[in-house]
């Protein structure tokens, strides 16, 4: 049996206590311990290796910083519960993760609770932090966002777009619920650049894509605005199989109230279901966007809203690739199940086998809440959609 060395940070305790600690970290496979009483580690100070298992010690602790902690791809630092549940007092931060990589923040460390870490507060990924997997955590009460996965870009060069990527972030069955002031997961940089004083010079800086994101199999629950928003996206991301539920409860905007945003190319959502809230189930702003097999229900507003804001004056064809809506089933949406604005796209948009099913009512305008497009340059290829009025 593989033996594990166990390091204890900084930790005064007497010698009946360590003992007993060192035997729960060995039970847990640990290979560094952060007894409830620390709030940082920082990898490279204490030498944490690839492949090596820093153990968060069960039991209510304040928040917590990870710095500079770095694995590999075959090789990842795996953060986790030992011993029981890891809960934090609700604070406006729970978990900040920093400057780190190939790193997997999981709540499985104990066979007896899913949730393995409860945080009363925003998980944050930050500070050029990249191949960063979150599993099986519990987030509540967040003064913002439940995880903010973003590094805002500044007058240091290291943050702008093609000098830094979050790649390869991997969100998976974790449960966030009620939000008090913010989305249920904020991930990306929202906007297309930031206007800064960089040494005396105003300068555009431009934000880092997102690249390589999975969301998957997550219960977002009660937030505040959006349930699920990911921006500057620019390609392989896959949102599936996530529950959402009350979103956009108390937005602390206009328009910041939908179940899933997407701002970005290259994106799949598929097998969602996304029920009742005050504003769009879906709203996806972006190139070859396939929205597929999703049950949208009760949406505020349409059940999918979608735009790629083409430049003035672009040509037929050259607005880059369609979008995809396929298999949706759209149940009683106050507006449109469908309304698309993607046009001069490289191709027809697909509106393949979509249902949407409500009382027969029409619209503000009149019309009925089918599907709609902005006007002839919208590009589309219909196929098999059925408008279901209901008795």
């Amino acid at each position: 049996m593989m033996k594990h060395k166990v390091k204890c940070i900084n930790l005064l305790v007497t010698s009946s206590l360590l003992a007993g600690g060192a035997m729960a970290s060995e039970e847990c496979g640990c290979d560094f311990t952060l007894p409830s009483s620390h709030y940082a580690f920082d990898g490279a100070e204490q030498g944490i290796l690839p492949g090596q298992t820093l153990c968060l010690a069960a039991g209510e602790r304040g928040p917590m910083k990870l710095i500079n902690i770095h694995g590999t791809e075959a090789e990842p630092v795996v953060v986790k519960n030992c011993g029981g549940v890891v809960e934090t007092t609700p604070y406006h931060y729970a978990i900040t993760v920093q400057q780190s990589s190939h790193l997997k923040l999981s709540g499985t460390g104990d066979a007896n609770n899913y949730y393995g870490i409860r945080l009363g507060g925003t998980l944050g990924i930050e500070r050029r932090s990249s191949d960063i997997e979150v599993n099986n955590i519990e987030i509540y009460r967040a003064d913002f966002a439940g995880i903010m996965a973003k590094t805002d870009p500044t007058c240091e060069p290291d943050t702008h777009a093609g000098n830094y990527t979050l790649a390869n972030l991997n969100i998976h069955h974790n449960w966030i619920h009620n939000t008090e002031g913010g989305e249920g997961m904020y991930l990306g940089y929202t906007g297309a650049y930031r206007t800064l004083v960089c040494d005396g010079v105003e300068q555009r800086v431009y934000p880092h894509d997102l690249q390589g994101l999975r969301v998957q199999h997550n219960l977002v629950q009660n937030t505040a605005a959006e349930g699920i928003q990911a921006n500057s996206l620019t390609q392989d991301t896959l949102i599936s199989d996530n529950r959402v539920s009350l979103y956009g409860q108390d937005p602390f905007a206009a328009y910041q109230n939908n179940g899933i945003q997407i701002g970005g190319d290259h994106v799949a959502l598929e097998n969602n279901v996304i029920d009742t809230g005050s504003g769009n189930g879906v709203i996806a702003i972006g190139q070859d966007i396939r929205i597929k097999n999703n049950t949208i229900l009760n949406a505020g507003s349409y059940g999918i809203f979608a735009d790629n804001r083409p430049a003035p004056d672009t040509p037929m064809g050259q607005a880059g690739l369609p979008h995809q809506y396929i298999n949706n089933t759209i149940i009683d949406s106050a507006q449109e199940g469908i309304r698309s604005y993607v046009r001069l796209t490289d191709g027809a948009n697909l509106v393949w086998g979509n249902i949407m099913i409500n009382d027969g009512s029409p619209n503000q305008y009149g019309a009925a809440r089918f599907i709609h497009y902005l006007n002839n340059d919208v590009l589309r290829d219909e196929q098999n959609n059925h408008h279901i009025i209901r008795n």
